[in-house]
């Protein structure tokens, strides 16, 4: 007890560093890769659990997509015709399979099959349609719906234009003018994989023979048979409150309440701790999934892994807190060995945590990372999809640059042989181009369209725009008439389109013209005003063009065995709209759903999908320029998850590597490092005993050694300044003095442990009073031998009774020899003479004293004059200042007026004047109190920036008079 009281250490400081210690390792190497293992066995749960529920969504969000499609009409007998049609049956066979489907819909739909040669092939079990009529018609989706015989065509499709609207979209459904009987009608051709003709499909159906409430409830229970049980999907009416459908199934209490008090724009939302989702359908109603099973039981199953981790957490606390007793009191190697281990643990420990709690993370920024490169990747393949063009439209912009320096009147020919060579180069995607010179006339026309009539079809329809767009560079178009009588209404509208687009600068546009998408080329020759020689106006077929180019991409992609997957999926139905990189790719049903997804949102999506066995991590995007095609780029995950365990690998040999390493960095730097640590804590306890007796013996590691001459540099500096301190404060005035009608006070607080004010007063033998307040520059030892010299050499001057000005002369002589230039001191002495309540003074570059006087005026006591030691001579002129009974003479150094407030805004003489105006009334003591906790208050700091010194003179009023002024 007495050893552990002499060298300032508690009791007990053994024992419980040991612990301390070994509560570390415990913890490091014990405690934390228990609880780390644990958790990683939580994470991976939460994670799978995240998964499963991200799944569980998308598979809910997929079944009621699936079930919005079955429910309406339109879309439920467009997927069930595209279905049959990309079965490449026999007609015979194919026959068998459509007469089962309309019996199954129960006169819904109607159904009429041709052959190749477009000759009806009866339904067995149905009555054939007129074959007359149902083959025309036939004929006539084969020729674009035209007929010269519009009537025949109505016996078959109930509308004369029925023909035509089916003819302009072949592979899907479209709405007729019909009300209840063929109220949507389309055709499909049944095709070998070769993409031979092997079948027609003309489709009816028919709206009045469909209830909408019972098609909802019929395509619920398909829904359900498909899912077979793995969730649960109903809809609710939107004018049957709360009512579930189908009725003939059982449904929880209160379901559908609560889900019809849902607000409209809520998507998801917890039911029973389930998580039900709701999709709108087209006619209001409210369909909704649930899953089997709630999220809640896979939170519970996690809370074991919590508890035992938990557990893991607590033995290793009991194993320091309750293991057997150590008494040996462990020693400085000890301290050190474990402080050591326990850092490189942690470091080992934090590593090995990165490692196996950010796998995860890990494998999820390799997967962003895919997601962005995917985007750009696509982006630039939909953005460079005109560069099919890039040939023609160079010889485009160069026929018509060359006609425009030709001169008007030979414009039309000069692009005519510029471009003619040309168009063979792209008449694969060519559907017509033009040349119209000044006059109006068509002065050539090419397409590589093969049917020799719609290729009739598109010249004529070409020589009316050129011809219009010609005449509105011309300022010659008439006004649009806006009336759909008008033949030239549509034309005359496409021209004008085209010419303020050129005149926009964009040349190139995409249209639909002629019932299909096309990319126009529009141009004129020798400028956008009147002086137009020739107008260039070139149709290239958008479908062929994109078909072409994707060719492309597919054929110059990268192909790897784990490198990422290309694909491109046709939006339309037309069979001209071809997948990439191979028909079959169109044909999978994974990628068709995500197909329908992407053109349903026409937003980019990510996700993971499988696709023939193997997992993938995909991306698909709608075409901006490709807008027939949906873009996907496919990942394999098991190249991502090889990365992610190669870097697994490569951080622990990382972390045996760093163990190894701190092993024996501890073993060298704790033999190294006892010996000049032990003699370091020696010298700081003998500092914070105050002794400063004990010296670090240098010699060993260097950086030690630096250490120790500093501690020996401050604990020679800390007892120089315990002396100096000492005899600074004995060298101040330890007491006020007071007279008959007179008193002093004054106090300095120092703004480090030596200061450089000096305050003294004394009664002289003539009973005069000397006053004196100064200010050396600096502080510390200097500064306080430069006061103490200051107060020994005063003394002398004024027991030879010598005035202010010529004691400050005295004094400025002996500075000079003395101190120098290097600390100059100002000072400000004055006399003061009870009798007649004089003041003499003179100032040697101290602030002026400030004189309150009873009617509250101020005035400053002084002469301006230069610091003592800062010239080789000055001189000092003395003031006199009478001071009637009730004022005070308040002596100060600037580190009242200086002191800086909150703003950087110093206190200044003004403050200054107005506070010993106020406290003239009190003690001489009392003012110097006010007078510091004002500026105090005002800087806001507890220690000032400055050295503050206050001396008060106070001349009290007599009793009767203080009574009379109060």
């Amino acid at each position: 007890m007495a050893d552990a009281a002499k060298s300032g250490r508690p009791e007990g400081m053994g024992l419980g560093s040991l612990r301390s210690g070994f509560l570390l390792v415990v913890l490091v190497f014990i405690g934390i890769p228990w609880y780390a293992g644990l958790r990683l066995l939580d994470l991976r749960s939460e994670d799978a659990m995240r998964s499963a529920a991200e799944a569980d969504l998308l598979n809910r969000r997929d079944v009621l997509t699936r079930l919005t499609v079955l429910g309406n009409p339109e879309k439920r007998y467009d997927e069930l015709m595209s279905q049959l049609a990309r079965t490449p049956l026999k007609p015979h066979a194919l026959a068998r399979r459509a007469a089962a489907l309309v019996k199954r819909e129960q006169g819904a739909l109607e159904l009429t099959l041709f052959d190749a040669d477009l000759r009806i092939v009866p339904l067995p079990g149905l009555s054939a349609p007129p074959r007359r009529a149902s083959e025309r018609f036939m004929r006539a989706l084969c020729a674009r719906g035209e007929d010269p015989q519009p009537k025949l065509l109505a016996a078959f499709g109930g509308d004369p234009e029925a023909a035509r609207l089916m003819a302009e979209a072949p592979g899907s459904l479209v709405k007729l003018e019909n009300a209840f009987i063929r109220s949507w009608g389309g055709w499909w051709t049944v095709r070998t994989r070769a993409g031979k003709p092997l079948a027609h499909l003309v489709a009816f159906v028919h709206r009045g023979k469909i209830d909408p409430d019972l098609l909802m409830d019929r395509a619920v229970r398909e829904v359900r048979r498909l899912i077979d049980g793995s969730m649960t999907v109903g809809w609710l009416h939107p004018f049957e409150h709360g009512r579930v459908r189908p009725a003939d199934l059982s449904w929880p209490d209160g379901l559908g309440g609560t889900i019809a008090s849902i607000p409209p724009d809520v998507g998801e939302f917890e039911w029973q701790g389930k998580p039900v989702l709701l999709v709108d359908g087209s006619r209001g109603e409210r369909l909704f999934a649930i899953p089997r099973d709630s999220r809640q039981a896979g939170r519970e199953s996690a809370m074991p892994a919590y508890v035992l981790s938990s557990v893991c957490g607590i033995l290793a606390l009991a194993i320091v807190l309750f293991g057997p007793a150590v008494s040996v009191r462990i020693g400085l190697r000890g301290k050190l060995t474990i402080l050591l281990a326990s850092g490189g643990g942690l470091l080992l420990a934090g590593l090995m945590l990165t490692a196996l709690f950010d796998r995860t993370d890990r494998e999820r920024i390799l997967v962003d990372e895919f997601k962005q490169r995917h985007l750009r990747l696509l982006a630039r393949i939909d953005d460079d999809f005109l560069s099919e063009l890039f040939p023609a439209l160079r010889e485009y912009e160069a026929a018509l640059e060359k006609a425009g320096a030709a001169g008007r009147d030979t414009a039309a020919d000069v692009v005519v042989r510029h471009i003619e060579p040309m168009v063979a180069k792209v008449k694969s995607i060519l559907n017509g181009i033009i040349v119209v010179d000044a006059e109006q006339r068509v002065r050539y026309f090419s397409s590589g369209i093969d049917d020799p009539r719609k290729a009739g079809e598109s010249r004529s329809f070409l020589n009316d725009v050129g011809r219009s767009l010609m005449l509105e560079f011309q300022n010659k178009a008439k006004t649009l008439s806006g009336k759909r009588q008008d033949e030239k209404l549509i034309t005359d509208i496409i021209a004008n389109t085209l010419y303020y687009g050129i005149r926009a600068g964009r040349q190139i546009q995409f249209q639909k013209l002629m019932n299909q998408g096309m990319i126009v080329y529009a141009g004129v020759a020798g400028g956008t005003s009147r002086s137009a020689g020739a107008i260039l106006l070139a149709t290239h077929d958008s479908c062929r063009a994109q078909r072409s180019y994707l060719a492309r991409v597919a054929d110059r992609w990268p192909w790897a065995k784990e490198g990422p997957r290309f694909a491109a999926v046709p939006i339309p139905p037309d069979p001209a709209w071809t997948a990439y990189p191979k028909r079959s790719t169109g044909e999978n049903l994974e990628l068709r759903r995500w197909r329908d997804r992407v053109a349903g949102e026409r937003l980019p999506i990510h996700g993971f999908t499988c696709i023939h066995g193997q997992d993938y991590l995909l991306t698909a995007v709608p075409g901006t320029r490709l807008d027939g095609y949906v873009l996907m780029i496919a990942q394999p995950m098991s190249r991502i998850r090889e990365w992610t365990v190669a870097l697994d690998r490569r951080m622990g040999a990382l972390s045996l590597a760093i163990l190894a390493l701190v092993v024996g960095v501890t073993v060298a730097v704790a033999t190294r490092l006892l010996r000049p640590m032990r003699h370091l804590e020696n010298a700081l306890d003998d500092i914070r005993s105050r002794t400063f007796k004990a010296r670090v013996p240098l010699g060993g590691v260097f950086e030690l050694d630096r250490l120790g001459e500093r501690v020996n540099l401050v604990s020679e500096d800390l007892r120089d300044l315990q002396i100096a301190r000492s005899v600074q404060e004995q060298l101040w005035p330890e007491e006020e003095i007071a007279g008959p009608g007179w008193a002093v006070s004054g106090r300095c607080i120092s703004a480090a442990d030596l200061g450089g004010d000096y305050h003294d007063w004394a009664v002289l033998p003539d009973g005069g009073i000397m006053l004196a307040v100064g200010d050396v520059a600096g502080h510390g030892i200097p500064a306080a031998l430069v006061t103490a010299a200051a107060k020994v050499e005063l003394g002398m001057q004024v027991r030879r009774r010598c005035g202010p000005a010529d004691a400050l002369t005295n004094l400025h002589g002996a500075f000079g020899e003395q101190a120098g230039s290097f600390r100059p001191m100002s000072l400000w002495l004055g006399i003061f003479d009870p009798e007649s309540g004089v003041v003499r003074a003179a100032s040697a570059g101290h602030p002026f004293g400030i004189l309150a006087l009873p009617d509250g005026s101020t005035e400053f006591v002084g002469r301006p004059g230069y610091p003592l030691g800062s010239r080789h001579s000055a001189t000092f002129e003395e003031v006199r200042v009478e001071m009637p009974a009730g004022s005070c003479l308040v002596l100060y150094s600037d580190g009242l007026p200086e002191a800086a407030g909150c703003g950087g805004e110093p206190f200044g003489y003004d403050r200054l004047c107005a506070a010993v105006t106020r406290l003239r009334g009190l003690p001489p003591a009392d003012i110097v109190a006010k007078l510091l906790e004002t500026v105090s208050e005002w800087s806001g700091a507890p220690i000032p920036a400055d050295d503050q010194t206050v001396l008060v003179l106070s001349r009290p009023c007599p009793e009767a008079d203080r009574r009379g002024a109060a």
